[in-house]
């Protein structure tokens, strides 16, 4: 199996049974795939900064292990609704290029996302076929992805959002 394929694998369980699995669980996972295959490394100059929401314990701190091993520097943020104090404390303090909003009520932190701070590039991760699409894609996101997703097409659309 390659790393990309355990990268995959570990995100797809991930995302359609995470109330199956402990904390301890996916960082075991993750910390299977880091041994495996040697982080990339991009120059500073280019390396950019994800911030990663979720649920404590969810995706967003699976996202936050597992990125860093493709050359980004990722922080996962636990918030779990309004007023959404920790995610707009952090983007304050802190220079982020991009977030991965992936949890309910994610349309109202990615739209406040969008009036507060325009220039930082955002993710929508839902797995509600509804309304929310049409109205993050109004408000300028940057990217809507049904979860469950493959690892491979997440990667594929940080990059084309940064170095395309």
């Amino acid at each position: 199996m390659t790393d990309n394929q355990s990268k995959t694998s570990i995100v797809r369980v991930v995302t359609t049974q995470i109330s199956r699995y402990s904390n301890s669980l996916i960082k075991r996972a993750v910390d299977e795939i880091a041994l495996k295959s040697p982080q990339m490394v991009r120059p500073a100059a280019i390396r950019k900064r994800i911030l990663v929401t979720g649920y404590p314990g969810e995706i967003g701190e699976c996202l936050a292990a597992i990125l860093p091993l493709e050359g980004f520097d990722a922080k996962p943020i636990a918030s779990v609704g309004p007023p959404f104090n920790e995610i707009f404390s952090e983007l304050s303090e802190n220079k982020y290029d991009m977030v991965i909003v992936s949890y309910w009520p994610s349309w109202q932190v990615l739209l406040e996302i969008r009036q507060r701070f325009p220039k930082i590039k955002t993710i929508f991760l839902n797995s509600y076929k509804y309304k929310w699409d049409a109205i993050a894609k109004q408000h300028g996101v940057d990217a809507i992805i049904r979860v469950p997703f493959e690892y491979e097409d997440l990667l594929s659309r940080i990059n084309k959002i940064f170095f395309a």
